[in-house]
């Protein structure tokens, strides 16, 4: 541009500025000498070296540089949280199975108590999501796994009206156990509470590691035919003391040739109003037939033959 036009320029500049209702010059003035070669822009109603940044470019910089100071913020964040919780986590875990060893026997229960107090403070600090998920992750996995399960076997063959016992003639146990551990619960209110003894069908053929529901177990309850005795009859109650009891003295008033399967199992159930807040596993016998007892003398006799 020439040294003509651009005195025309500052010249018609100069008139505009002065022509202004508030007589105040623009923040954005230009130099009074023009530097060689300089290339000029208008920006409003003012013209400005392209060199130069307006307002609005400062704040669209400045918007930017923000943003992605945010987000780089964010992300670091995000991994340093997640490191820590790692950790903690890992930290947890190492702890929980070098002091499990020692006291399998009777300090898991401490161990684990321990163990989530520590990762429910520490989650607490870096996020109160997790701390609600490792509560409800740990209020699951508090539940034992109980069940009744029988010591001996019956001692066969059976006969209506002759006494149950166990095998050698000793009386048939019962021990609450925890199946996760095997060891028998000898403390706590679901160590003395009263068991039930039912009649079950024959064909009720669950594996005894199973865990069925209640009412799968009820519905294979055997009643006694119309107009006959109750089927069995004694003391069908059985009190835990310590985690154990022994059955009393019961006998069968009918044989099993009528039932569906031929065949009869013993069951064992917690009472009624005992272990409401527990699901403990009912108990039950191999299957077995239960024979007349004027058949007695006659199985004798050929057996001592």
């Amino acid at each position: 541009m020439s040294s003509t036009k651009v005195k025309k320029i500052m010249s018609t500049q100069k008139r505009a500025l002065a022509s202004t209702s508030s007589g105040q010059a623009s923040l954005l003035k230009r130099p009074r000498i023009a530097r060689r070669n300089q290339t000029w822009r208008w920006s409003g109603r003012n013209l400005v070296p392209r060199s130069w940044l307006t307002e609005e470019d400062v704040r669209r910089v400045v918007r930017e540089e923000l943003e992605r100071a945010k987000s780089d913020l964010a992300k670091y964040g995000r991994s340093c949280i997640g490191d820590a919780l790692k950790d903690v986590v890992q930290q947890v875990c190492s702890t929980e199975n070098a002091v499990q060893k020692p006291v399998s026997n009777f300090g898991n229960s401490a161990v684990g108590f321990i163990c989530h107090t520590e990762a429910m403070g520490l989650a607490n600090i870096h996020s109160p999501h997790l701390a609600r998920a490792i509560g409800k992750s740990t209020a699951k996995n508090d539940a034992r796994n109980l069940r009744l399960q029988l010591r001996n076997k019956l001692s066969l063959p059976l006969f209506t009206e002759k006494k149950l016992e166990g095998e050698g003639g000793a009386r048939i146990s019962v021990a609450l156990i925890n199946a996760d551990t095997g060891d028998v619960v000898t403390s706590g209110p679901e160590a003395s509470i009263k068991l039930d003894v039912v009649v079950l069908e024959g064909d009720f053929n669950r594996d005894d590691e199973e865990n069925w529901a209640p009412e799968e177990f009820d519905s294979y309850v055997v009643k006694e035919r119309e107009g006959k005795r109750p089927l069995l009859t004694g003391n069908l109650q059985v009190k835990l003391k310590a985690g154990v009891g022994e059955l009393g003295d019961m006998i069968f008033t009918d044989n099993s040739s009528w039932n569906r399967s031929k065949r009869f199992r013993i069951g064992l159930k917690v009472a009624s109003g005992y272990g409401k807040n527990t699901r403990i596993r009912e108990a039950k016998t191999d299957a077995f037939s239960v024979k007349e007892c004027r058949g007695q003398g006659m199985y004798n006799f050929y057996s001592i033959t």
